[in-house]
């Protein structure tokens, strides 16, 4: 009777802690799927849906914000490089939650260009961040721009009993926000 039951203790807590560590090696995963910029995985990861409305939101907002920096000057071509401009939100919003430009939209740097390299490879840029549990199907992880110190996260959900997949961000959108403000000279520092 020993026997088995130390086999099923084992057994027991190789589950679990396969249980505790997929959301950190669903971060793994998606850093490995991001570095080799595998749609197929990438896909299977990463619900792209959310992120890229989430993006485009954040892009339509600094692209408004142009807008009416820009009428200072000219009225007429404000409106038309806005109008140009909110063409392209859906391609660059779906860049930014695609595996290439994803360092940028968790890091808060939807400026950037997508296709562009990471700026480094500590804080969200190395998509190494750190586990929250808010409840057994659903874990946050966050990270922190080194060069701003603006804390994001990822929002893991349980899609099978060991499987993860991301499927939301949550970024700080307000201090995004302020500081392209204050790049356009709308807002003093």
């Amino acid at each position: 009777m020993a026997l088995p039951f130390r086999f099923l203790s084992l057994l027991l807590l190789a589950a679990c802690t396969a249980f505790a560590l997929g959301p950190w090696w669903t971060m793994r995963s998606i850093a490995q799927a991001a570095d080799e910029r595998d749609e197929a995985q990438w896909h299977a990861l990463v619900r792209t849906d959310h992120l890229q409305t989430y993006a485009g939101k954040l892009l339509e907002a600094m692209l408004d914000l142009r807008m009416y920096a820009d009428m200072k000057n000219d009225t007429r071509e404000a409106l038309r490089d806005n109008s140009d401009g909110k063409r392209l939100v859906e391609s660059t919003a779906r860049l930014l939650a695609g595996p290439q430009g994803f360092r940028h939209l968790l890091c808060g740097e939807l400026t950037d260009d997508p296709n562009g390299e990471a700026q480094g490879q500590a804080g969200c840029w190395a998509l190494d961040g750190s586990v929250r549990w808010e409840s057994p199907i659903k874990a946050r992880v966050s990270f922190t721009n080194p060069e701003t110190l603006w804390q994001s996260e990822l929002v893991l959900l349980r899609i099978g009993l060991f499987q993860w997949q991301a499927i939301a961000v949550d970024l700080p959108a307000d201090a995004i926000l302020k500081r392209f403000t204050q790049s356009l000279g709308l807002e003093s520092k």
